[in-house]
């Protein structure tokens, strides 16, 4: 202000008058869609991670009545007062399938499969041989050492390694439901106790080890403790 203010001037303020705002109550009505929903029905038939959708969903369409406010011409406010639903939504229906799959690991599929794919050839059978019960099966054949042996049906490995019972390098299979199976004379062991296989997975290699006479399985299926014919059960 510079020259035109001198000590003992009285000097007058005003207070700012804010500006009044202008406040609008108003009704609006509008449609907006409502979402349909998806609705799912388990297929026992079907292997978990099966989805078919059995018929498409559509929205529908609501008639909505709101109160606005509104200062200056901004929105401040908004409360609902009706809701109408002019057209109903028709759900998305989608079949799930909740069987769990055979060949997935630990999973059993109650079937057992030959445990030797590339020798079918029965040695000994579950039957009296040199004074004493045969409680298997032996299979073997022209170049049997180190042939794949497979799970004969998915399961855990209660198992894996040194039997001192006379199975040598053995694998033992539970397959729940009181159901195992046995693997023995390996040369070598590829599985590991606790570990879930599949069925058809490789478990062993044929060898001759512990109580053994040349290279083959010795096979056995074991149902609530009991050893059974093991070709009442492999198909």
């Amino acid at each position: 202000l510079g020259d035109s203010i001198h000590p003992g001037d009285l000097i007058t303020l005003e207070v700012a008058v804010p500006n009044l705002g202008v406040e609008l109550i108003k009704t609006v009505t509008y449609e907006k869609a409502v979402p349909y929903a998806t609705v799912t029905q388990n297929d026992e038939t079907r292997e978990t991670g099966y989805t078919r959708v059995l018929s498409e969903g559509t929205n529908g369409r609501q008639r909505c009545v709101d109160r606005v406010h509104l200062v200056n011409g901004t929105e401040t406010a908004r409360e609902s007062v009706s809701r109408k639903v002019l057209v109903q939504p028709v759900s998305r229906t989608v079949a799930v399938g909740t069987k769990k799959r055979q060949n997935e690991k630990g999973v059993p599929s109650g079937k057992l499969i030959w445990p030797v794919p590339s020798l079918h050839t029965i040695t000994t059978y579950f039957t009296w041989r040199w004074g004493s019960f045969h409680y298997g099966i032996d299979i073997s054949g022209s170049g049997a050492f180190g042939r794949t042996i497979v799970a004969a049906d998915g399961g855990t490995v209660e198992q894996a390694g040194w039997n001192s019972g006379g199975y040598g390098n053995c694998v033992l299979l539970s397959h729940g439901n009181g159901m195992e199976t046995r693997y023995g004379h390996c040369s070598r062991v590829l599985v590991s106790a606790g570990q879930k296989v599949a069925k058809g997975q490789a478990i062993a290699q044929i060898g001759s080890t512990g109580y053994s006479t040349g290279p083959h399985l010795h096979f056995e299926v074991i149902r609530n403790g009991t050893k059974m014919d093991p070709l009442k059960y492999v198909s």
